[in-house]
C-alpha cells in the first residue's frame, strides 16, 4: 500500500482522509481501524508491505491525548508491533484493554 493510516477520532472508520483537527482523540477506535487492516488484508497473498501513516522520527509523538494521525505511544502502535512479532489478534486484544 502506498500509505495507511487513521487519525485518532471517533470518524476515523467513515473519514479515514480527515486529520484528526477537530473532535476529540479516540485512540481505541483508531487501534480496532488498524487491527482490521491486520485481519482483512495482512495475510492476503498479493500484500507486499504497507507505509504507515504518519510516523515522526520523534519517539514521543502521539500518545493518548493525540487525534493525529499517528499511532506512537497509542494502543495502534502496540497492534502493529505485534504483528509484525507475529503474535497477531490475541495480544492486539490485549494492547486495546490497557
Amino acid at each position: 500500500f502506498t500509505e495507511l493510516g487513521y487519525a485518532s477520532t471517533p470518524n476515523a472508520p467513515y473519514s479515514p482522509w480527515e486529520g484528526g483537527m477537530q473532535g476529540n482523540a479516540d485512540v481505541e477506535i483508531q487501534a480496532k481501524c488498524y487491527e482490521a487492516f491486520f485481519e482483512t488484508i495482512w495475510q492476503e497473498p498479493w500484500f507486499a508491505g504497507v507505509y504507515w501513516w504518519k510516523w515522526n522520527p520523534n519517539v514521543r509523538s502521539g500518545g493518548k491525548y493525540n487525534r493525529r494521525f499517528t499511532p506512537q505511544n497509542k494502543p495502534a502502535e502496540k497492534i502493529i508491533e505485534a504483528h509484525y512479532r507475529g503474535e497477531g489478534s490475541a495480544v492486539s486484544r490485549i494492547a486495546m484493554a490497557k
